[in-house]
């Protein structure tokens, strides 16, 4: 190989070179504008709003993982790359934060959630909890009460009614999303979900649903809050616009009840 062919390939490798170096570079630019969210199932709409909203006033992108609160944490203890992290409960945010795997002082509550007992026939609803212990109703979904803390909740209000004569009627979604599901789909004659889910009216009527809500002095406040566990600024910017008038108005209308402060 003379020079002059030397020199074209020392050449044609740096330009190579420098070119991956800049897909390198562009790769990173995007990564670093986008925040990955792990969020519990019941709020897994309400925050896809959010996000949209929020995409529309920013540069930045939010990315969503949606599963049970139980299943998100043990991810994150798995070391799952989220920077945040919105729960169903303020149980696992404190673990997170006394165990140092959240961002201490960055835990707080963001809404307040409320339960509804779904069903495809109306006609199971006329007793309303009462009537679960009627014969006409196999089986009532409710969340895992391990994974969930929708689940909970649901186990403590059919507690209140008569634990005894339901508990062998129950089928266990792994999350909220499933539970409303199994109704849905005939697989249970009945459910307790979350409210926020039977708020969308088309919806509703397209799956020939019904529902009635669950009076919140049956269980205990299902106070969510967040966390979280990777700080940059698209995690500040973010929180920021949460406080924002037009997010807490899509929090409110999606079913949820608000804390004095977030």
């Amino acid at each position: 190989m003379n020079q002059v062919s030397k020199n074209r390939s020392v050449k044609l490798y740096y330009l190579k070179i420098g070119f991956l170096y800049s897909l390198l570079l562009t790769s990173f630019s995007v990564h670093s504008d986008e925040i990955l969210v792990a969020v519990a199932s019941n709020f897994a709409n309400t925050f896809e709003k959010l996000s949209v909203q929020y995409e529309k006033q920013s540069q930045h992108r939010v990315k969503i993982a949606r599963g049970a609160t139980g299943k998100l944490y043990a991810q994150i203890i798995n070391g799952a790359p989220y920077h945040l992290f919105f729960s169903a409960d303020k149980k696992r945010p404190q673990l997170l934060e006394q165990s140092q795997r959240g961002v201490k002082n960055s835990r707080k509550t963001y809404a307040y959630g409320h339960l509804a007992l779904l069903s495809r026939k109306s006609a199971f609803l006329a007793d309303g909890l009462n009537g679960l212990a009627d014969n006409h109703i196999q089986h009532i979904a409710i969340a895992n009460p391990k994974l969930a803390p929708y689940g909970k909740a649901a186990r403590q209000v059919l507690q209140s009614v008569n634990w005894q004569r339901l508990k062998h009627k129950l089928v266990m979604g792994e999350n909220i999303g499933q539970t409303f599901h199994f109704v849905a789909s005939g697989a249970a004659d009945a459910g307790i979900v979350a409210f926020s889910q039977v708020l969308n009216k088309e919806q509703m009527k397209k799956l020939a649903l019904y529902h009635q809500k669950i009076s919140p002095e049956m269980y205990a406040p299902v106070e969510q809050q967040y966390i979280v566990l990777r700080e940059n600024a698209v995690t500040d910017e973010f929180i920021r616009f949460l406080k924002s008038d037009v997010a807490q108005r899509i929090i409110l209308q999606s079913g949820y009840s608000l804390p004095e402060s977030i």
